[in-house]
């Protein structure tokens, strides 16, 4: 799409303030995100680095048990980006150099793509990567999780004990929720499964060519293991406008699994704390070591307003990038944060290994 209205903003904004029930959706659990660490974060049972996906499911099941203690670090700021919640937002999320909501990583140069370097967008922000990606539902096929059971020699990682884990987490209002084969989709989970609200008429042409050539059509696309044409189901809660079914706003996992109990106390999120290495101890008797916490920074805020604007004059091509990086790690505080049960590493495809 070419560039948009520079009006936009500000009505998605009003949209977002005026969407009445669903105000609380956009606007719960910010308040715990504002922490401001000291250099000693203190120690935590499980401390959880990374709130993407991974991250905001495990926040959510580990601190419903009230005797531990869970901290969330998170690199990136928090949600309150328009771009992040109007479905069309992802494409300005993932393609400008928008530190706002994206790490804004390159691979290196590929020889096979004749020296071209690959733009390879990360989230960076609450929700992670799911609140910057095209909100596409759709599960991996049997065959590579039962091909990881045979490989690993463990049942399960295969499909048959994995697939319940999908339900669990999924409610679907797309359609009917039970698949061609009989089997029922999810419908009490927190991560709605909605219809697109976008159609385009040479779309449905194409499925009508596909249908005369012997493809079928189908309804869910949330299920891999038939093939079929149609549009796909996405990640996405209704709209002020959209009919029961029908997405309009994305549903993050953030918005999906960690706001909703960011009142626990014994959950602690902390925004803008970039984690630089996991702390080590050896037991000089047994000679174990093992992870006792980490070394964090803490970064000037990349959720302010002055970057909110910034990221705005980004978008519209007013300048080429919102900060020089040099520049803004001379602020950078050295924090630590302790853990007595486990560190879990939830930073992606990506910053997992880069950390370890």
């Amino acid at each position: 799409p070419g560039p948009l209205p520079a009006v936009l903003p500000l009505q998605s904004l009003l949209m977002l303030r005026n969407v009445g029930g669903r105000k609380r959706l956009l606007l719960e659990g910010i308040r715990r995100c504002a922490t401001k660490p000291k250099h000693d974060l203190g120690e935590y049972d499980y401390v959880i680095v990374g709130a993407g996906s991974a991250g905001c499911v495990l926040a959510n099941r580990l601190s419903a048990d009230p005797k531990v203690s869970v901290a969330v670090i998170e690199a990136g700021g928090d949600d309150r980006y328009h771009w992040i919640h109007i479905p069309v937002g992802y494409v300005y999320a993932m393609r400008y150099p928008q530190h706002r909501t994206n790490w804004g990583f390159k691979t290196c140069e590929q020889p096979g793509l004749n020296g071209r370097a690959i733009f390879y967008p990360r989230g960076k922000t609450l929700g992670g990567s799911g609140s910057i990606n095209g909100m596409i539902a759709q599960r991996g096929q049997a065959e590579d999780y039962d091909g990881w059971a045979e490989l690993l020699q463990d049942e399960t990682w295969g499909w048959a004990q994995h697939r319940a884990n999908f339900e669990r987490l999924m409610n679907y209002t797309a359609g009917p929720p039970t698949l061609p084969d009989g089997s029922a989709l999810g419908t009490e989970g927190p991560l709605e499964v909605s219809r697109q609200a976008l159609t385009w008429p040479v779309l449905d042409l194409w499925a009508d060519a596909c249908n005369k050539v012997g493809i079928p059509k189908r309804t869910h696309f949330i299920d891999s293991q038939t093939p079929g044409v149609g549009y796909f189901e996405v990640t996405q809660r209704g709209g002020p406008t959209t009919s029961p079914g029908v997405g309009g706003i994305r549903l993050s996992p953030y918005r999906a699994f960690l706001a909703p109990v960011m009142d626990r106390p014994n959950l602690h999120v902390y925004t803008n704390l970039h984690a630089k290495k996991i702390s080590l101890h050896k037991d000089e008797t047994t000679g174990k070591v093992s992870a006792t916490g980490l070394e964090v920074w803490k970064r000037s805020p990349s959720d302010s307003m002055m970057e909110y604007m910034r990221a705005l004059a980004v978008d519209a091509k007013l300048i080429g990038s919102r900060k020089d990086s040099a520049t803004e790690k001379e602020a950078d505080v050295l924090c630590s944060i302790k853990a007595r049960k486990e560190i879990i590493l939830s930073t992606g495809a990506v910053g997992s290994p880069h950390l370890l």
